[in-house]
């Protein structure tokens, strides 16, 4: 549900800019969010993508729901994520315990967590895309160490691992949306346009045209 729960929310917060619900439509989506995809978002709570999903989702619902106090207890709980998630040399140690799949499953904590710092721009006036931590792994550290020992170098990664790059799918998306954020070139270099995600969880979608703007913050 946290996957692409959190997608409805994003298309609902479209059809807002364009006035296109029908009576009673907001209404009963807005019931779902509380019955459905706010419930499920307890998984923030947890260790690894588990927690990156759910705060995703958390952030999502309590913004469209307008609950400012839960939005901003969410802040803390994202910085307190990013704080235990990532190591000093960027790398996440509870995706390298997955093995072969711990590539994948990096860039999976990594696409959630980074759409949850968007949202947070977003809505206020905190960019964290930019936060160092107490731990000192930054979020800009961990997509450096994907993209330097998962997608550059795959020989230089922690573990040995059987995904394959996927340039114009997950990774390509990804990528491109940091590289616009962080202003790197090179990650853009990445994707194969246009950059659209279709499956496995709906963190960014298609960057290449809802592109995100660069980081605020130095």
């Amino acid at each position: 549900m946290c996957y692409n729960g959190t997608a409805f929310v994003f298309a609902a917060e479209t059809l807002d800019q364009v006035d296109a619900w029908q009576p009673g439509e907001r209404e009963a989506f807005l019931a779902w969010v509380k019955r459905v995809l706010l419930p499920a978002s307890a998984i923030k709570n947890r260790n690894n993508n588990w927690a990156c999903w759910g705060i995703m989702a958390s952030l999502a619902s309590n913004r469209i729901l307008q609950r400012e106090k839960a939005f901003t207890q969410d802040v803390q709980r994202l910085k307190q994520i990013l704080d235990a998630q990532i190591e000093p040399d960027g790398s996440m140690p509870h995706e390298l315990k997955r093995g072969k799949k711990s590539l994948w499953y990096t860039y999976f904590g990594l696409a959630p967590l980074s759409a949850a710092v968007e949202m947070v721009r977003n809505a206020s006036e905190e960019d964290l895309f930019s936060y160092e931590p107490p731990s000192e792994g930054s979020l800009r550290d961990a997509i450096s160490f994907f993209y330097e020992k998962g997608i550059k170098d795959q020989s230089s990664w922690p573990v040995k691992v059987d995904d394959p790059v996927d340039a114009s799918g997950k990774h390509g998306v990804f990528l491109f949306a940091m590289g616009r954020i962080y202003q790197n070139p090179e990650w853009m270099a990445v994707a194969e346009h246009p950059t659209w995600r279709d499956r496995g969880g709906l963190a960014w979608i298609c960057p290449s045209l809802l592109q995100p703007a660069p980081s605020r913050s130095p």
